[in-house]
């Protein structure tokens, strides 16, 4: 059955520790084949101060206008580090492709409706005519996924779409339709930099924490016949059928929000 999304905004006593926050949000959605789990996850992305100060050199097109040419002093600021804020995971079973796109639809404008909040002012009235600046949709293209992502690109969503066509290869490509063809592999080992750098986190309240914690201690990486590399959910837990949607839809995000911030070069 489907569920009502639930807030994603965090407390008022978290935004303030958090300090100045960016509106950028990715929504991963791994989407399930017949009778397997559809997954949305929410990763904000915020840029946080460390509470140190560096000294950065003058750019060199302020120089030429303020100093004509000459180095410009350097500059002292406050350093800031990028982490990647887990606020919401979601999954649904056997639930048709038209009830994905609504249920998906509804999630993103609740999550314009949180970006509005933090960076106003945007628009209310311009949330499903054109994407809200920052929103990103990063989602699982393969297979039966090309016509869902055809559907979602119809739908007038609140976010830029990011079809993600999943490969058992060993090179990242970007075709003219702006459709990314990613090997499965790097989208894992994406989620696992983030995870060993402390740049993904998520609270204990998380709900499906341990659900998705369990599929991250399960996914296997083997080597094919072909030398490449392929990665499989692991058994389940006593003897249950393994999944690793969750962990796919995290990926895919978290894949996505780093080569965004130029991690990831496709």
């Amino acid at each position: 059955m489907m569920r009502t999304p639930r807030a994603i905004h965090p407390r008022r006593s978290e935004r303030s520790a958090l300090g100045p926050l960016t509106t950028a949000v990715v929504v991963g959605l791994d989407l399930g084949r017949e009778h397997d789990f559809s997954a949305w996850s929410v990763i904000q992305v915020v840029e946080e101060p460390t509470g140190r100060r560096v000294t950065m050199p003058e750019p060199p097109i302020l120089s030429a206008f303020r100093h004509g040419g000459r180095p410009g002093p350097p500059r002292v600021c406050a350093e800031t580090a990028t982490t990647l804020r887990l606020r919401l995971l979601e999954r649904d079973r056997r639930v048709p492709y038209p009830e994905v796109v609504a249920r998906t639809a509804r999630l993103l404008d609740q999550v314009a409706a949180f970006i509005a909040a933090e960076a106003p002012p945007v628009d209310p009235s311009s949330w499903r005519q054109a994407s809200v600046p920052g929103l990103e949709l990063v989602v699982d293209a393969t297979g039966v996924g090309a016509p869902v992502t055809d559907l979602l690109r119809r739908a007038n969503l609140a976010a830029v779409v990011r079809p993600v066509v999943i490969t058992g290869g060993d090179t990242a490509t970007v075709d003219g339709q702006r459709v990314f063809r990613v090997p499965k592999g790097h989208l894992v080992s994406a989620l696992a930099v983030a995870l060993e750098s402390g740049v993904l986190r998520w609270p204990k309240s998380l709900e499906l924490r341990e659900e998705f914690e369990r599929e991250l201690q399960g996914l296997r990486a083997r080597t094919t016949p072909r030398g490449h590399t392929a990665v499989d959910a692991g058994p389940g837990e006593y003897g249950a059928e393994a999944h690793d949607d969750l962990a796919m839809s995290v990926a895919l995000a978290t894949w996505w929000a780093l080569h965004a911030a130029g991690a990831v070069v496709v």
